[in-house]
Formats: C-alpha cells, structure tokens, sequence
C-alpha cells in the first residue's frame, strides 16, 4: 500500500529550517505511517537531512514547483516560507489538504488557512511554524529544541585544520557577518573581545562564509596570540565540528547561531528589538545560550560592549 504523503516547505535560508525542526519533528511523530518529506534549499535541506528527513529540493520555478507537487503527489501540503510561488503551485496541483498563513494575496490558495501575522505575533519562529500543525488536530505546548551531532568525520578534520593553525586548547568561534539577515556587530567590537579572549588563553576562530574572509581578516590582523580565519573555507559539515567544539560561539541573529543552538554549544546571542529580527521571534533555542541586546532606550548593536560578552563566558554555568 502506497504510504499517504506529507510534504512540509521551508526553502528558505539555514536558520529557518532550524528552527523549523520542531515542526518536522512533530509532524512525523503524529503521522508515524505516513511518508513526511520536506522541500527545502541547499543549505536548509542540509540540516532537515541531517535530522532524518527525506528533503526535496527546491527546484526554484514555478512551472519546475508544480511539475514536483504533480509527481510526489502529496496529500497534504504545509507552507512555513513566505512568497506566493508554493502555495499557488499547490493550488493548480490540487493538493488535497493546503495548510498555510493567508494574510497575503495568495491566501486564496489554502483550503486550510492560518489567519496570523508573522511579524506581529510576538511569538518565536518556532512556534509559528507548530501553529501550522494545528489544522491537523496537531497542537504542541512546549517547543523541543531541535539537536544536531557533528559527524565523526569531520570533527577529526577541524581539529587537524585548527592544530595546522596553532589552536591547540580551548577557542572561541566568532562569527561577524550576518548574509544580510540581522544587524551586525561592529567589527572593532569583534576585534576587541578577540584580543580579551586571548588574553584569558582562549584561542579564537572566525568563521563566516566567502564574502565575509575580509571582514574576518579586520578582526584578526592586528591580534597577537592564537587566531585563525576559517571564513569561507568550511562547508556546512566543517562549519558543525567547529562550533561543537567550541567553548563558546558569539554572533549576531544568523543561521550559525541557530546551527550552534542545535549542537548545544554555549552562546552569546547579541540582538536589537526590532519585532521582525528580535529575540522575541529568533533567539536560539538553547538552553546554554544567553542573549545580549543594546541597553535601553539605544537600540544600536554598537552599545553592546565586548566587556560585556566577556562577563557572561566568565559567568556562564557549567
């Protein structure tokens, strides 16, 4: 017998789908007989699959999209990305059961719609996203962080790469740039709590994609003590086994953070209080992670003072 189909879309960015696995973890516990994939981007896809999903991947169009839903057939479609592509596809497809938020123009398109706003919710992403489980009968009181493992692999890798590098003992990996989706620290912050880290015999790592090597280097070129800039030479399995080793994981509202979270390291979370990027609806969901913003009424990252990153390590429980 041909098992009925659950397909869950979150083809947006890594953190999403992070932050997304509660869901996907309650759906596929409720529909144990059933067949629960996800479609998902590149970097997305890789967290979903490294939890155990089966994922698609998005194919981008939507004449690709439609072709898709027409061929996996699935019964039931729910929609945590934004834009109007996948539940429209949906719609043309006749998916049985669309599930959906329906504040935009493309409501129309869910027989199943969730009438939330987003940003307005005051509530976290993670809990959104679990909302969309309700038409089911699915309601779930308490968010399960997601957890993630470093595979073994490249866990023997980074520490090669790292001894190569001259870090040998405990480091700190700070990651500087956000790809856009949060506001940024400044790098003279960076910098300076790079150099009190060192002080304390931390070494420190900066990791970050390829576009973000030349704010890495302005952290790091001045520093005298262990330091390596891994920023765009690590894929997402090197980026895991860094931050799994790491004694403590700084930055901003990035994907990396949400990716730290998940393999239980540490952290210092730094956020202002605008609702679209706040704590409220991105904070990690890591019972080790602690979360700074600026100090009222200044709503400016730059008042975070790398002093005060330092006291919450200092401080931190074991």
């Amino acid at each position: 017998m041909v098992k009925e189909r659950i397909l869950l879309v979150r083809h947006d960015a890594l953190g999403d789908a992070l932050v997304t696995l509660p869901a996907a973890a309650a759906l596929r516990s409720h529909f144990s007989e059933a067949e629960v994939a996800v479609l998902a981007g590149e970097r997305g896809g890789w967290a979903f699959a490294r939890a155990g999903f089966q994922v698609l991947p998005d194919p981008g169009g939507f004449h690709e999209t439609l072709r898709l839903l027409r061929d996996y057939r699935p019964r039931v479609v729910l929609v945590a990305s934004p834009g109007g592509r996948i539940p429209l596809a949906a719609w043309t497809a006749r998916v049985p059961v669309r599930i959906g938020y329906a504040r935009r123009l493309w409501g129309f398109a869910y027989n199943r719609p969730l009438f939330l706003s987003r940003r307005r919710s005051g509530a976290h992403e993670a809990a959104l996203t679990l909302a969309l489980l309700r038409p089911l009968g699915i309601r779930v009181s308490r968010i399960a962080p997601p957890r993630l493992e470093p595979a073994p692999g490249p866990v023997v890798e980074i520490k090669d790469l790292l001894i190569n590098k001259g870090i040998k003992g405990a480091y700190v990996v700070l990651h500087p740039g956000s790809g856009g989706s949060a506001a940024e620290w400044p790098t003279r912050h960076y910098r300076e709590l790079a150099g009190m880290l060192i002080e304390r015999g931390y070494g420190v790592v900066i990791s970050g994609g390829e576009r973000e090597r030349i704010v890495a280097e302005g952290v790091i070129a001045v520093l005298n003590g262990p330091c390596a800039n891994l920023a765009g030479q690590t894929d997402l399995e090197l980026l895991a086994a860094l931050i799994a080793g790491a004694a403590l994981f700084v930055s901003t509202g990035t994907g990396p953070m949400h990716l730290a979270a998940a393999l239980g390291v540490p952290q210092v979370a730094l956020f202002n209080r605008k609702p679209a990027i706040s704590p409220a609806r991105w904070r990690p969901l890591n019972p080790r992670a602690r979360i700074l913003t600026p100090p009222a009424p200044d709503d400016d990252l730059a008042a975070i003072a790398p002093r005060a990153v330092l006291e919450l390590l200092e401080t931190r429980p074991d």
